[in-house]
This record gives C-alpha cells, sequence and structure tokens, in this order.
C-alpha cells in the first residue's frame, strides 16, 4: 500500500477479525450466502450505473450490503463487514436526502463490492487471513458521506470499480511483507479502544448510528402531501425512539427538543387538529436541528452543540408552541373519556371471556354488545377511527353468539374471541400512547377470522333450518368443531397450532445458542422480518409485483441462512420452505 495511503489511515483503525477462529461450517454457509449476494448484486449493478434514479435497486443494493455488513460480523470478518457499512451508510444517506446520489458514489459502491468479490471472498473461502488494509475504503466512505472531495490517493481506488475484475488482481491495499507486524500493531489496537469505552460513549455510538433510520422516516412523513397517507404513528414512534434513546445517551439537549415535538404531535392528533404549515414548518427545523447535532457528535466538535440547540430553541419559541398550565386543564385526553364510559367488561374481556362466556351465557355476552355499542358511540372521530371499525366487527360477532350459543362449543371460538379482545387492549394502549389507531393486515387478519367463523357457521345453521322445514335448537345443530369455513377447517388447524406450541418444549428444540452469534441473528432478523412484512403486505395487494415477491424470497434466504447460522434448525426449515414455495 502506498505510503500515503498509510498516513491518511493513520488514525483510523478497525475491529480485530476473528473467523479464522470459527466453526468451519457456520464459515461454510456465509461463504455460500455471500456467493449468492454476489450474483444479485452483479445482475442489479449495470442496471444501476445506467438509471441511478431507480430506487427499488438502489433500495435492493443497499439491503444486500447490509448483509454483506451482518454476516460479515455474526462470523468475525469484522473489517469486511465494516467495509460493507461504509457503503450501506452512504446509501442510507442517499436514500433520506441528506447527500445525492453521484456517479462517485456509484463507483464506491462497485469499488467496494469488486474487492470483497475478489479480494476477500478467496480468503473465507480458502480459510486464509486477510492480507489487505480495509482502512483506506472506509476512509472513503466517511469522506463521500460528509459530502468532501475525496483526498486524490482515496479517489484513485475508485479506479477499483472497473479494473479490479478478477480473483489475484493487485487492489492497492496490499500488506508487503514487511508492514504486517506494523499492521497487525495497529488492527491490535482497536479492541483496546472499544475495551476502554464507557457504557455512555457505546450508547452515544449506537444513537448516532441509529438516528439516521429515524431521521429517514421524518423525511418521509414531510415528502407525503396527502393528509390521508401521512403515517402520523411512523413520526411519533421515531421522535419517541429519538427522545427515549438520547436519554439513555445523556444527551440532554436532544432529549429535551424531541420531547416538546413529541408532545406537540400527540396533542394534535388526539385533538384531531390538522397539521399546518407551521407545524411542518417546526418538524423541519427540528429534523435540521437532530441532523446537524449529530453530525457534530460524530465528529467530535462538541464546542458548537450549545449553538445549534440555541438556534432550535428559538425556532421553538417564536412559533409559540409552549403549553401552558390553563391548556393541560382544558384538554383532557381522548383515551380518560373513554375510560370513563361503562365498559369495564369490554375492558377486562381479554382476562374473563374463557370463564364466563357459557357460565354467565348470555347476560355476559349481552352486557359486551351493549358496552360494546355504547364505544362505538363515543369513537366515531378520525382519533379513534380504528378502534371505532374494530368495536363494530367485535360487536358483530357477540351478536353472533347470541343467535348461535353453538359456537362457545369449539374451543377455536375461544382461541379467536382472545386473539381479538389482545389486539382490542392493544389498540386502546396505541391510543394511549398518543398515536393514530390504524388496522394493519395482522389485526384485519384477525378480525377476518373470527368473522368468517361466525358468519360460516350462520349459513349451516340457516340451510339446516330450510332442509328440516322446523325450528332449530341448540341440539339440533351441528357443533362448532365439524365446520369448516370454505376449504379451511378451522378446528384441525386449531390442534395443529397447539401440537406445534408443545414441539417448542421438545427435547429437539436447540437451546443452546453462542450469545454473542444470536444476538447478532436477532438484530438481523427484527429487520428481516419488518422488511417481510412490508413486502408481504405490497405483493397481497398487488400479485404482480415481481418486486416485492423478489424481496421476498431474499429476506427468507437471509433468514434460512442466519438461521442456520446460529444452529436454529426449525427456523431455517420454515424459511427453506417458505423460499421453496
Amino acid at each position: 500500500m502506498k505510503e500515503i495511503l498509510k498516513n491518511l489511515v493513520e488514525t483510523t483503525t478497525l475491529p480485530e477479525d476473528s473467523y479464522l477462529d470459527q466453526d468451519a461450517e457456520i464459515l461454510e454457509i456465509f461463504v455460500e450466502e455471500i456467493e449468492e449476494i454476489f450474483v444479485e448484486l452483479n445482475a442489479l449493478f449495470p442496471e444501476w450505473l445506467v438509471n441511478p434514479d431507480h430506487q427499488e435497486n438502489l433500495k435492493t443494493i443497499r439491503r444486500h450490503f447490509h448483509t454483506l455488513k451482518g454476516s460479515g460480523r455474526m462470523v468475525g470478518a469484522k473489517s469486511a463487514g465494516e467495509m460493507a457499512w461504509a457503503v450501506e451508510d452512504t446509501l442510507n444517506r442517499v436514500l433520506s436526502g441528506s447527500i445525492q446520489l453521484t456517479a462517485m458514489v456509484q463507483k464506491f459502491a462497485q469499488a467496494v463490492l469488486n474487492v470483497y468479490q475478489y479480494a476477500l471472498y478467496p480468503k473465507f473461502k480458502h480459510v486464509q487471513e486477510i492480507d489487505l488494509d480495509l482502512r483506506p475504503m472506509l476512509l472513503l466512505g466517511q469522506q463521500l458521506q460528509q459530502n468532501l472531495s475525496p483526498e486524490p490517493a482515496l479517489e484513485e481506488l475508485l479506479a477499483l470499480a472497473d479494473h479490479l475484475t478478477a480473483e489475484g488482481q493487485t487492489t492497492g491495499l496490499e500488506i508487503a511483507d514487511h508492514d504486517l507486524s506494523e499492521s497487525a500493531a495497529i488492527i491490535e489496537t482497536a479492541p483496546v479502544e472499544v475495551a476502554v469505552r464507557t457504557d455512555i460513549e457505546e450508547t452515544v455510538a449506537i444513537f448516532i448510528e441509529e438516528a439516521e433510520e429515524h431521521l429517514e422516516t421524518i423525511a418521509t412523513f414531510l415528502r407525503t402531501e396527502d393528509e390521508k397517507s401521512q403515517d402520523y404513528n411512523a413520526l411519533i414512534r421515531a421522535i419517541h425512539t429519538l427522545r427515549g434513546s438520547s436519554s439513555m445517551a445523556q444527551i440532554e439537549q436532544i432529549f429535551e427538543a424531541s420531547s416538546k415535538v413529541e408532545q406537540l404531535f400527540k396533542t394534535l392528533l388526539q385533538d384531531e387538529i390538522v397539521s399546518t404549515s407551521k407545524e411542518t414548518a417546526l418538524l423541519i427545523q427540528y429534523a435540521e436541528f437532530i441532523s446537524d447535532y449529530v453530525h457534530l457528535l460524530g465528529q467530535g466538535d462538541t464546542e458548537k452543540l450549545d449553538a445549534v440547540y440555541a438556534t432550535f430553541e428559538a425556532v421553538w419559541s417564536d412559533y409559540g408552541f409552549a403549553v401552558t398550565e390553563s391548556d393541560a386543564v382544558q384538554t383532557q385526553g381522548l383515551v380518560s373519556k373513554l375510560v370513563e364510559l361503562d365498559i369495564d367488561l369490554l375492558l377486562d374481556a381479554e382476562f374473563e371471556f374463557d370463564k364466563r362466556a357459557q357460565v354467565d351465557y348470555p347476560e355476559y355476552i349481552q352486557a359486551l354488545s351493549q358496552q360494546a355499542a355504547e364505544l362505538l358511540a363515543h369513537t366515531d372521530s378520525r382519533a379513534a377511527k380504528g378502534i371505532h371499525e374494530f368495536t363494530a366487527d367485535l360487536k358483530s360477532a357477540y351478536d353472533a353468539l347470541l343467535k348461535k350459543p353453538v359456537l362457545l362449543n369449539s374451543n377455536y371460538a375461544y382461541e379467536l374471541f382472545a386473539q381479538a379482545h389482545q389486539e382490542f387492549i392493544h389498540l386502546f394502549d396505541t391510543l394511549a400512547a398518543g398515536q393514530r389507531v390504524i388496522l394493519n393486515d395482522d389485526i384485519q387478519k384477525t378480525l377476518s377470522e373470527l368473522s368468517a367463523f361466525v358468519q360460516q357457521d350462520l349459513e349451516i345453521f340457516a340451510e339446516e333450518t330450510e332442509k328440516s322445514g322446523v325450528e332449530a335448537t341448540t341440539d339440533t345443530l351441528p357443533t362448532a368443531d365439524t365446520l369448516t369455513t370454505g376449504s379451511v377447517d378451522f378446528a384441525a388447524l386449531s390442534q395443529r397450532i397447539a401440537a406445534d406450541r408443545q414441539q417448542r418444549e421438545s427435547a429437539e428444540t436447540n437451546r443452546d445458542f453462542d450469545e454473542e452469534l444470536l444476538g447478532i441473528f436477532l438484530e438481523e432478523a427484527d429487520e428481516l422480518l419488518a422488511g417481510i412484512d412490508e413486502d408481504l403486505n405490497t405483493w397481497s395487494k398487488k400479485q404482480d409485483d415481481t418486486t416485492s415477491l423478489n424481496n421476498l424470497m431474499r429476506h427468507l434466504h437471509t433468514l434460512k441462512g442466519g438461521a442456520n447460522m446460529i444452529a436454529a434448525s426449525h427456523i431455517g426449515l420454515i424459511a427453506h420452505e417458505l423460499e421453496s414455495i
């Protein structure tokens, strides 16, 4: 490596690699995983380079580098993981709008892919030590992220995007034999530096890394002009998380600013006040404050933090959003108003329904239906629209029980009502947290299954009555356990689910996980499941959307690889079966 590059990265450190000590089977899975990622990226890059405005390609490429980062860290290829993170972080900033997508950024991503594919991959495959110093690639990424013109020596590395095309070629990052001891010393200093970090410093570092994601959520909200399409819940969650994590990191000024802005938008939501250009302008100023503050923290430039906060405070004061004590007295929360209603049985149904549904029939079910009707009368508003819609379906289910008591003979009925009552309480909690109640796909599914179950039974009951020509009684009705909805035998399905739950406690279930690998897998799985949920929703609404389907397959494949890597065989098998379907 050139002397000038050594001088540039003198203060840049990397964590120490430990993949050589990794279990051979886990390393083999890692190699297979990145081979498939290379195939995907090599297919995506040519189109992306020609058409950089294609957002789906950009997001998919970013996701693949995220997987390279997570998988690398998981097996101990930490320096390679950090290089992949440099690309992911750069593309995150592009997606958030904080930097422009330039040809240089694209070249950087391609250069990192080539280094990973042609220089690092052979080392992983043959279980050999990496003989490259990857710090210049990290520094190049950092300069691009800061909208700086890269140092000429670093900019030369972008040529790897075009000229590094096969294994065995030189990269300019090679560590010469006489530099090995020096390089080893540099690399070994990283863990020592991490070891002496305080818990607060670690928390601040995590806060800085995660803040970009929350800023992107705020930016998405601001870009959505249609009020009906604005995701207030995501906005408030992002601000709330910034508030909570800044408190943990003891960043008082971000905590104070976030507390004010969160309270403002919760008040707007609960009192059904439509946000105006004033609130939008304030939110823009808040996002800029967080971005500038985080940037200064990352640079270690703490002297300017007070000035940045003072700017936001001035904006807050000018807009006059301070909540006075008299305002607080006059404004009563929507949740408090609802709890004051006579709906105690409805709120306690999560715990009491199983015990009282048959013992106190029909009085108990009638009371639930009446309380649901009262709640419907007080939730016909925008802020409580979700609870209103949910309660309407729940009341219909109660009314069905009054018409057809045989439904209560089915264990599956109790499972369905238990799920519904749990969701009902969750909706109240959501409203209490100042978020808009929205019936997501999972909740809609619960309601659909409950509705389908009771309606199908009633249809069969009507048919039996018509055929017999006599008044039906409980004794003449078919039991609910024998009924099906469409082509689904819900009773059999209920038994299958119960059997699967017992399998969790079987001797075959692996519980002996490596703690470090498990932690990385769980972090990765959270993001994968969020992606699966998003793409599954998109695909279910638009089944000819092959992009969402392809994303689903990639998510499942990555989940399968990670699960197999930590020996979570059941998860790996389920992911494999879904991917194959």
